[in-house]
C-alpha cells in the first residue's frame, strides 16, 4: 500500500495516509499529534471537500476530534473510524447530509 505524505486533516502537522486494507475508499492517517485513526470515504468527501461540509467543521470541531482519536487508539489500541455519524456525534451538529 503507498503511503503518501500529508497534512493532517484535524491538526494540519505532518502525517502519512494510506489506503486501507478493506477497501481503498477509506483513509488510514498516522499523525504524531492525533496517533491514528481512519477516515471513511463519506467522512472525508462531506467534511474535507464539499465547501458546505467544511463550512461546518470549525476549527474546535476538529480540535475536539482530535482528542477523541487520541482517546480512543490510546483506550483500545486501534484507530477510530471517523466517519460523517461518528463525526456528527462527535462535534454535535448536524450535516444535512
Amino acid at each position: 500500500m503507498d503511503k503518501r505524505k500529508i497534512k493532517c486533516y484535524l491538526c494540519r502537522q505532518q502525517a502519512e495516509e494510506q489506503d486501507t486494507e478493506d477497501t481503498t475508499m477509506n483513509v488510514l492517517v498516522k499523525c504524531s499529534g492525533c496517533t491514528e485513526y481512519i477516515l471513511s470515504y463519506s467522512g472525508m468527501k462531506y467534511y474535507f471537500e464539499r465547501p458546505e461540509g467544511s463550512a461546518l467543521l470549525k476549527p474546535e470541531h476538529k480540535k475536539q476530534l482530535s482528542k477523541n482519536v487520541k482517546r480512543h487508539f490510546n483506550k483500545k489500541n486501534e484507530p477510530l473510524v471517523l466517519n460523517t455519524q461518528t463525526i456528527e456525534k462527535i462535534i454535535k451538529v448536524k450535516s444535512g447530509n
